[in-house]
């Protein structure tokens, strides 16, 4: 199964940090329950738990007690 991608070129001051960029996309998508912390860390390279911690450090609720969280939750890869 080949993975498809969307693309986006952005002009960032040279005061900001590319990752950092990155980074605050993907926690906005994984905030919004668009992407799981998996494939958000997987496409940022780090490792889940860093993601984890940088998104709670940057105050996403990384889990709620509804239907939808818990199912998120639990679709982990071991």
């Amino acid at each position: 199964m080949t993975s498809q991608f969307n693309s986006i070129t952005l002009n960032l001051p040279l005061n900001i940090d590319v990752e950092e960029a990155k980074l605050m996309i993907f926690l906005s998508l994984f905030g919004k329950g668009t992407l799981s912390s998996g494939k958000a860390s997987s496409y940022l390279n780090i490792d889940r738990i860093i993601f984890l911690e940088k998104a709670s450090s940057h105050g996403i609720v990384i889990y709620s007690d509804d239907e939808d969280s818990l199912e998120r939750a639990l679709d982990i890869e071991l």
